[in-house]
């Protein structure tokens, strides 16, 4: 499978479980990489037969932005399902958000999270008629 990938996008989010958290927004990294057959991509190079790069940051951009998370894990989640959501011919998206100075004497914090596209069950014992 080919992929798209997004790496170390620099966000500013309303995020943190502590009230001090709160007052300020936090600065988050997001890298995003989406399994998908890339070859009409390559053939025609047309945007429209591959995966809009720009889209794809707006919308980390937008589910960062949209409500106060208290995890890290919320927008990962978020955005995994945002991405299937919104882009059909995508098989799978992994996702990685970071949060700088989280935790002291740490670099950061991270969540990783990968989700495959469910694809339908059809068959005898499928579930599918």
């Amino acid at each position: 499978m080919d992929v798209v990938a997004l790496e170390g996008l620099e966000l500013r989010a309303p995020v943190g479980v502590y009230p001090f958290e709160r007052d300020i927004l936090q600065r988050i990294r997001v890298s995003l990489r989406a399994e998908l057959d890339l070859t009409a991509a390559g053939r025609s190079d047309a945007l429209g037969d591959g995966l809009d790069y720009d889209r794809l940051a707006a919308a980390c951009r937008e589910v960062a932005a949209a409500k106060h998370h208290r995890l890290i894990e919320s927008i990962a989640a978020e955005i995994v399902a945002r991405v299937l959501q919104e882009h059909e011919a995508v098989e799978a998206v992994w996702v990685r958000v970071e949060k700088p100075g989280a935790v002291p004497d740490a670099e950061q914090v991270a969540v990783e999270l990968r989700r495959e596209r469910r694809k339908p069950r059809t068959g005898l014992f499928g579930g599918g008629r």
